[in-house]
């Protein structure tokens, strides 16, 4: 699912660098809402790894989607509605919550399964 959480009136900028910071990537594919662009702080923001399409109808409104993936006319329709969108890639978005995911199918299966979490992988699409 996806979690939201209410930023305190951050500039839709400063997200953008902490969140490149903390994904170590070098671009984002954003899409900012005109209220972003005349200055206007981020409030609320819905948060969901992989693609977030399905859970964001789900979400309820925020003022900021982050994602892996997102399609081309969800995009437009959060844009329509006022919000910004970041888009990190699909595997970029996850790859940070593996280590958590190992933990709660170990402590919900009492460690009678092995879960394995890869030492590498690399998103499959790139900037060229």
């Amino acid at each position: 699912g996806a979690g939201v959480v209410v930023a305190s009136l951050t500039p839709l900028g400063d997200i953008i660098l902490e969140l490149k910071r903390h994904l170590r990537l070098a671009h984002l594919r954003v899409a900012v809402a005109p209220s972003h662009r005349a200055g206007d702080p981020v409030r609320r923001i819905a948060v969901c790894a992989g693609s977030g399409g399905a859970v964001f109808e789900r979400a309820g409104n925020a003022d900021l989607y982050v994602t892996g993936e997102l399609g081309h006319h969800h995009v437009l329709a959060k844009l329509q509605a006022g919000a910004s969108v970041i888009l990190t890639e699909h595997s970029n978005s996850e790859r940070g919550y593996l280590p958590r995911l190992r933990e709660r199918l170990l402590a919900a299966t009492q460690g009678a399964i092995d879960v394995q979490v890869a030492m590498s992988d690399i998103e499959p699409l790139g900037v060229v």
